[in-house]
């Protein structure tokens, strides 16, 4: 831009005012230049910056500010550009207000950009050519771009100095005050070595949490969970197969539908770079060894990020996935992998029922490779979790279009499965709204319909999310059982929401009464009905019971029996006697 005049400002755009294929050439030298063409600056902000910078008079490498009371005056020779002498009636006086190169760039860039109308004005004001002008606004772009990528953290971190009018004031804090003090930092002193890569723990002083018992007063320990002991013939380890998500651990940022992110890990840079991708997977695996366990799961975006292109980012999903498949070892595995095929804007009509064969195609491309990443990385299932499969209203929504779309997209997924030899569980996630008003898979009976429906039934099982099974109106306990008896659970997400809060919390489940509840539909999938319960039933394992299971007795010889039996007699169903060894167990 040093070489070019004619650059001005739009008023009611508040951005740079410049000819579509001037824009072009800077987006082709630095595709984050975009953001500018189109972003504008809000009034508020312009009444601050106005008041920041208003009056400010720039000399060669330095700026006078109003309160300098002090007269500046230049000579220049624009064809030399910086060429400059600077006369000062006091220097001496004036050297709290003299700022470096830099600051000088940050001056002439807003008060441009801010309050004067395009470059030939800003000529006049600050004695300049355009040439000159020009060359500072494209330095502060430079500058602008290398400031977004980094995460501005405060000299003082308690904000004891932070001025009054930001500190009380909701719209500026919250972007200051990222996040409140690590209860467990990282050590920052040997952070990082020349490369800029992090260097030592990632959770320093904490050592493998043990098994201690109910009696310890170590607050990281477990006091119920003994992964060696065996009940009811199997290890525990074994019965409760716990998996760290990646998503939850390493990318939830605290944010709820109002407000933005209240957490951050001291290792992240502020990017979603394809370094510091690999460094959260460096921190993940060691969070997993510490703990003791396994297992993981993953979004394929949220361990890889997007690039421009999908050739580009299968790209980077392959190299974090190559440096997964190093640090699990031999011991360590996915429980499953998953796409993320909500959170990108081209999926705001869904995915596989999206009314664009477009988006339908990219993201058929996107779970083709993420399930090639699964499968390499030795997972045991693949999650299909439909964020947007539904709509909003049914007065622009052809239902049973979007059904059969739907059908096709996961007819597709069980063939390429076979094709490439995985071996692992399809899994379907029921959810019945959030993001969408009403989403297709809403509970377990919703997509155990969906699958017979289809002929899907044999390639499928659920991925039940209690906190899923509140929100469509059902216990945790309901869904479990309808996914159970009808050959569908396949996996369990044990979390639990707030009964008072309407969206998807997604916090741990610390009711031991529900948790019970969830092992017990654990324990019987596995096989081991309780006596109470086959004694209740008992009256069907006679000749006429077994008839009527097997669909061979008709309403004539039920009939005859009902009239030979006379008033059957009910006995108890013993419900009290139930509750009391369910609580005897707790």
């Amino acid at each position: 831009m040093h070489k070019e005049t004619g650059i001005g400002w739009d008023p009611t755009k508040k951005t740079v005012d410049a000819p579509p294929e001037w824009w072009q050439s800077k987006i082709e030298m630095n595709v984050e230049y975009r953001k500018f063409r189109d972003m504008g600056i809000s009034p508020d902000m312009m009444d601050i910056y106005n008041k920041m910078f208003k009056g400010s008079v720039v000399v060669g490498n330095c700026v006078m500010i109003p309160s300098s009371t002090i007269l500046l005056e230049e000579t220049v020779g624009d064809s030399e550009h910086d060429k400059q002498t600077i006369n000062m009636e006091n220097k001496e006086a004036s050297q709290d207000h003299v700022l470096p190169t830099l600051e000088l760039y940050v001056y002439v860039m807003f008060a441009e950009i801010i309050y004067i109308a395009g470059n030939r004005n800003a000529q006049e004001r600050f004695q300049r050519s355009g040439e000159t002008v020009s060359r500072y606004f494209d330095v502060m772009l430079d500058i602008l771009y290398e400031m977004a990528k980094m995460m501005i953290k405060p000299l003082d971190p308690e904000f004891r100095s932070t001025p009054p009018e930001i500190l009380s004031d909701s719209r500026y804090m919250p972007h200051f005050k990222i996040a409140s003090p690590q209860s467990c930092p990282a050590d920052l002193s040997t952070k990082s070595a020349d490369s800029g890569e992090w260097e030592g723990e990632f959770f320093p002083g904490i050592p493998t949490i043990k098994y201690e018992g109910p009696t310890s007063k170590n607050p990281l320990s477990f006091k119920w969970y003994n992964a060696q002991e065996e009940i009811l013939g199997k290890k525990m380890k074994d019965w409760m197969r716990f998996s760290v998500a990646f998503w939850h651990t390493f990318r939830g940022s605290g944010a709820d539908p109002f407000g933005s992110a209240t957490k951050n890990w001291p290792w992240e840079d502020g990017t979603n770079s394809l370094a510091m991708a690999k460094r959260r997977m460096r921190a993940n695996f060691e969070f997993i060894k510490k703990l003791g366990v396994d297992l993981w799961c993953f979004h394929d975006r949220d361990i890889a990020p997007d690039a421009e292109t999908l050739e580009e980012t299968n790209k980077n999903l392959d190299e974090v996935v190559a440096l997964a498949k190093k640090l699990q070892g031999t011991k360590i595995h996915p429980l499953w992998g998953t796409s993320q095929l909500f959170l990108h804007p081209r999926y705001m009509h869904g995915a596989a029922t999206s009314s664009e064969v477009g988006v339908y195609a990219y993201a058929a491309a996107q779970v083709k490779k993420a399930m090639e990443a699964t499968h390499y990385l030795g997972g045991e299932n693949y999650v299909f979790w439909g964020g947007r499969e539904g709509y909003q209203t049914l007065l622009n929504t052809d239902m049973e279009r979007e059904l059969d779309h739907m059908a096709r997209f996961l007819e597709a997924a069980v063939a390429y499965k076979k094709k490439i030899g995985f071996n692992g569980t399809l899994l379907i996630e029921p959810k019945p709204q959030e993001p969408t008003k009403h989403q297709y898979d809403w509970d377990a009976a919703t997509s155990a319909n969906f699958l017979r429906k289809y002929g899907l039934i044999d390639e499928f099982k659920l991925n039940i999310e209690c906190n899923h099974a509140t929100l469509s109106g059902h216990s945790c306990h309901h869904e479990l059982e309808t996914a159970r008896i009808n050959g569908l659970l396949g996996n369990i997400d044990a979390n639990t929401g707030d009964p008072q809060v309407g969206w998807d919390t997604d916090q741990f489940l610390t009711d031991i009464s529900e948790a019970t509840m969830v092992m017990l539909s654990v324990v019987r999938n596995d096989g081991s009905l309780t006596d109470l319960v086959r004694k209740r039933y008992q009256s069907f394992d006679t000749e006429i019971g077994t008839k009527i299971e097997a669909g061979k007795a008709d309403f004539e010889m039920l009939e005859k029996k009902a009239m030979e039996w006379g008033e059957p007699k009910v006995p108890s169903a013993k419900q009290e006697l139930a509750e009391m060894i369910f609580q005897s167990a707790l």
